[in-house]
């Protein structure tokens, strides 16, 4: 609305300037004097050359100079216009061609990550400022998005995604990586892609390129939690007993807890990855203690209302109704529309809003 409006008085100020240049409003006698002269010298000489003298050949570079004119008014108005949505296209396909990565942004180098960007980005209403390649971000960013929850949901269905669509979108992450080395939910969402698709070669490749970020020494606090996650993805992992997997999602669920003094969204970077370590462990073993966790998160959320606020702020930055059903021991082939509901409410929902107390960690793994 703001844009139409300037641009309908841009185009009122130059037909009332062109009127008063034809009805003589300016004094010709005064400072107005100045206009009739580049009038008739300027003016006039360039009309003649170029389209009196020209007619109607004029009209070969005219019309496309009106089309163009035209598009440009059309993608200042409009959030979709043809430009724009052609601009988008050769962006995808830049970033999901290697060849093509470096017209976009360098290479994936570690760098010292600076830690007001860090904690500005982790912000659930930050605005992200003009910045240098700012349109490629969002459209990255977007499509990797759109590509992962399709994915998620076509694997919690117990569908077999297209492993050329899996490395897409593991290559739609390492370029919005690329392009944004120092947020920290571009990281996370590497690192919760590899919990659902752990060996795609490429998200391999990029979990060890991240890896040498968290490894250099001032990267270190700021990239803890993620470099925690990073190790245990890598690591070697067969099926664990029972009392084994308790005793390691009891640990996880102990961790739930915030620090006295700690930043908000830092500590909502850390149960995110607290919450895919357990989605992790879920996925390996198929024991009630899986849902535990959840419930565990659940219970803490109604008791407290500092936890409540790191909660929240963890669950949108992760897919959280995916790893809180996945935990569920009877999770597969039961999903589809069920990620409407929000994560752990069931059948046993009543019970546990009326008493909570019941459903708290005790590292029994109650379900």
């Amino acid at each position: 609305m703001i844009r139409a409006a300037l641009l309908l008085a841009g185009i009122t100020a130059v037909i009332l300037f062109v009127q008063a240049v034809q009805t003589r409003s300016f004094d010709p006698d005064g400072p107005g004097r100045v206009i009739y002269q580049l009038h008739d010298t300027l003016y006039l000489r360039t009309k003649g050359h170029t389209w009196v003298a020209y007619f109607p050949y004029v009209l070969v570079w005219l019309v496309p100079l009106m089309v163009m004119a035209a598009l440009t008014a059309w993608e200042f108005l409009s959030r979709n216009g043809p430009v724009r949505r052609l601009h988008a296209g050769v962006i995808q396909f830049c970033a999901g061609r290697p060849v093509f990565n470096r017209l976009l942004g360098g290479s994936l180098r570690p760098r010292k990550l600076d830690a007001d960007v860090w904690a500005g980005m982790l912000e659930p209403d930050r605005l992200d400022p003009p910045r240098r390649f700012g349109f490629a971000r969002r459209v990255i960013k977007q499509a990797e998005d759109r590509l992962w929850r399709e994915l998620a949901v076509a694997r919690g269905d117990g569908k077999t995604p297209e492993p050329r669509q899996v490395g897409r979108m593991f290559r739609l992450a390492r370029m919005r990586v690329r392009l944004d080395p120092g947020d920290p939910t571009a990281h996370l969402r590497v690192l919760e892609q590899s919990v659902l698709f752990p060996d795609d070669p490429t998200g391999q490749a990029l979990r060890r390129d991240l890896k040498k970020f968290y490894a250099m020494d001032a990267n270190a606090a700021l990239s803890s939690a993620l470099r925690e996650l990073s190790e245990d993805l890598d690591a070697e992992e067969a099926p664990l007993t029972p009392d084994v997997a308790a005793q390691r999602l009891n640990r996880l669920a102990a961790a739930l807890t915030v620090k006295p003094g700690s930043d908000i969204n830092a500590e909502a970077l850390r149960f995110a990855c607290l919450v895919l370590s357990a989605a992790r462990l879920a996925g390996h073993n198929q024991i009630p203690e899986s849902r535990a966790f959840f419930s565990h998160w659940l219970d803490r959320k109604l008791r407290g209302e500092d936890f409540r606020q790191v909660a929240d702020r963890a669950e949108a930055l992760v897919f959280f109704e995916l790893w809180a059903r996945l935990a569920e021991p009877d999770s597969a082939g039961l999903f589809g529309d069920d990620l409407l509901i929000a994560a752990g409410l069931d059948e046993g929902t009543p019970a546990l809003i009326n008493a909570p107390e019941t459903y708290a960690w005790t590292g029994g793994g109650r379900a």
